[in-house]
């Protein structure tokens, strides 16, 4: 069982909302990757194992006591079956426990994913910061249609609420023959334009925006042609821009905590709480030879909102990355304990949840 860093000390009965920071063991976590869930691992083990086991545990007391059984007589069938079933759960059980240990099966449910606690790293226990936030996001990303797109648009509605299917090579040709039809009339006529006809005078203005560089007349300066009808028919092309749904952008929250030790033991834990949050944030380095060729990713914290000891409904993280930790002393007072302690130190943790949130997770409190 982790050892528990928590602060304050003396009022941790009065004020009992809380925030629970537990490390995951990675390593553990990667050696069951193929394994969904405690209970699948339970299932997993064969009675066949299972009396291997006990048979590996029996020592020369155990095989004395069965020869003495043998000679005087054990109990009924009956007794017998169910002692044997009952020493096959507790064995079961201690295998599952020994498992655990070695980081074969989940010991704590994050609710998105099955994780493993590490049992010799420091388990921290602070108060429930004010004003305590949140902040969920997804992104969108603003896209033009243009009068192509926006022609292929409308053919692919007009088919569905006809109830009818629509190819999309067929629906882009029909914006492809729109724009062109507009293009050869505005050609066929000689370039003659209508500059009262707005609608004309659109159409002639991304005729020329597109296909002027291939006549003589205008060549380069096709951009500036088009720029000289839109502004003397003050007319603009609808780009048709729309918003379209991107991705959903990891979380990301911000712990502060002021702790202000009002004893040796309380400014000595601060001190633990702090080293604990710096050392789990940094990678590990890899060496070999002598030279760091690379990074170990560092653990992921599962975090617990609480209040009474148990979770708050509708307060759920994801197991996240501890990304910064930055830390202020003395930012209440000037003064120092005589050991050499800070009268005041303030913590500040940025945290980054390692997968994304999606509608169903919402349904589950996260």
């Amino acid at each position: 069982m982790a050892e528990t860093l928590r602060y304050p000390f003396d009022d941790a009965d009065d004020y009992e909302g809380a925030v629970v920071f537990e490390v995951v063991d990675e390593d553990a976590m990667r050696f069951v990757s193929s394994q969904n869930s405690a209970a699948e691992t339970r299932a997993s083990i064969s009675d066949t194992e299972v009396d291997e086991f006990i048979e590996s545990r029996k020592g020369i007391l155990d095989q004395i006591g069965g020869a003495i059984d043998g000679l005087f007589g054990s109990g009924s069938e009956e007794q017998s079956a169910a002692q044997k079933s009952e020493e096959r759960d507790k064995a079961r059980k201690e295998m599952m426990d020994l498992r655990a240990v070695k980081g074969s099966a989940p010991t704590a449910k994050s609710g998105i994913e099955n994780v493993i606690i590490k049992d010799n790293a420091y388990r921290v226990k602070l108060y429930l910061p004010q004003a305590f936030q949140i902040q969920d996001q997804v992104n969108f990303e603003n896209f033009e249609l243009g009068i192509l797109g926006a022609t292929a648009e409308k053919a692919m509605k007009e088919a569905g609420a006809a109830g009818r299917s629509v190819g999309i090579l067929g629906a882009t040709k029909q914006g492809i023959s729109a724009a062109s039809g507009a293009g050869a009339s505005l050609l066929a006529s000689g370039g003659q334009i209508d500059i009262n006809n707005s609608t004309a005078a659109l159409v002639a203005a991304q005729t020329i925006q597109a296909v002027g560089k291939n006549i003589p007349v205008v060549g380069a300066a096709a951009p500036a042609v088009s720029a000289a009808v839109r502004s003397t028919a003050g007319v603009q092309v609808n780009p048709n821009l729309r918003a379209l749904f991107k991705d959903v952008p990891l979380r990301q929250f911000n712990f502060a905590f002021t702790m202000i030790p009002t004893s040796r033991a309380e400014a000595s834990t601060v001190r633990r709480i702090i080293r604990h949050f710096r050392e789990e944030m940094y990678p590990e380095g890899l060496d070999y030879a002598g030279i760091n060729y690379g990074y170990k990713f560092p653990n992921r914290f599962l975090i617990r909102a609480q209040y009474k000891r148990a979770d708050i409904p509708g307060i759920k993280f994801v197991p996240a990355y501890l990304t910064s930790v930055s830390t202020a002393y003395n930012d209440q007072t000037m003064g120092m304990h005589d050991d050499g302690h800070f009268t005041s130190t303030t913590i500040s943790l940025a945290f980054t949840e390692s997968k994304p949130l999606m509608k169903q997770h919402i349904k589950e409190n996260y």
